[in-house]
């Protein structure tokens, strides 16, 4: 059997914790940040966790390693959402 290919645009918008988890980077941190309060700011950085219903459209998206537990994620994704960027 073939194996299963990336969705590349999900590879880039998500990624996948070790507990199993789809996670997103939160919205509006990107651009107009001087007229964002620095609370408001610090709300948006990071990343967050896909709700339930959309976590069943999200996971066939990006398939699981056949070997181990992880999940295979854009080389560039994981550490453009540590810096929250």
């Amino acid at each position: 059997m073939p194996k299963m290919k990336t969705n590349r645009s999900a590879s880039k918008r998500f990624r996948i914790s070790r507990r199993g988890k789809v996670l997103h980077r939160k919205a509006t941190g990107n651009h107009m940040l001087t007229k964002k309060s620095g609370g408001r700011r610090r709300r948006v950085e990071g990343l967050a966790e896909v709700s339930a219903e959309r976590t069943k459209i999200r996971r066939p998206l990006t398939p699981v390693r056949s070997r181990s537990s992880s999940v295979f994620i854009a080389p560039g994704l994981t550490a453009s959402c540590r810096r929250g960027r």
